[in-house]
């Protein structure tokens, strides 16, 4: 309670009108221009504002008592607008609120680098390894798996284990994916 009548005191100053509606639905029709602000526990929390229960339109932000890129992510994926962690200082969400209200999103920067690093195929995740790397050229170069296996010193059949589990990190499914992959991210 202390907490949800501190935010709301903050949200008042900042020129929001908080209330917390028993018929949610019926809540966002009546009001203009709605934000509905939504701690996300757990995943049925979203359920309160799934299509069928309010306008897709209006603006969702999510505070995500674990704010890490994967729940921002989600947050996103699920409808959200906007997302802070839950411990967010008030201004600071305050401030995601407003960029809401906007159409904006703001997020932390690791996490939108983080988000950025997954869907653009042009930069390698931080994960790829140096020796990774040199698996990948050497492979793009013509080695062969055993040629590979006998230089790093290991079995032909632990290679191939070793390449199933690299392309697999790397979302591909075969050499020649992982081949064109490594390319698009600059490695070759």
């Amino acid at each position: 309670p202390a907490y949800r009548r501190g935010l709301a005191l903050a949200l008042a100053e900042a020129g929001f009108v908080p209330e917390e509606p028993v018929d949610l639905r019926e809540w966002a029709r009546s009001v203009v221009g709605p934000l509905i602000l939504l701690t996300v526990r757990e995943d049925r929390d979203w359920d309160s504002v799934s299509p069928d229960a309010v306008d897709a339109e209006v603006p969702v932000v999510a505070l995500l008592p674990s704010p890490t890129p994967a729940a921002y992510a989600a947050a996103l994926d699920r409808g959200a607008t906007g997302a802070a962690p839950w411990d967010a200082a008030p201004e600071q969400i305050v401030r995601v609120l407003h960029a809401a209200a906007e159409g904006l999103a703001v997020l932390p920067l690791d996490v939108a680098r983080s988000l950025a690093r997954q869907h653009c195929p042009d930069a390698p995740p931080e994960w790829m390894t140096t020796t990774a790397v040199e698996f990948l050229r050497s492979l793009a170069d013509g080695t062969t798996v055993g040629a590979l296996a006998r230089r790093t010193g290991c079995s032909e059949r632990a290679m191939y284990r070793r390449l199933h589990s690299l392309y697999g990190r790397m979302g591909v499914n075969n050499r020649s994916e992982a081949i064109r992959q490594a390319s698009r991210w600059g490695l070759l």
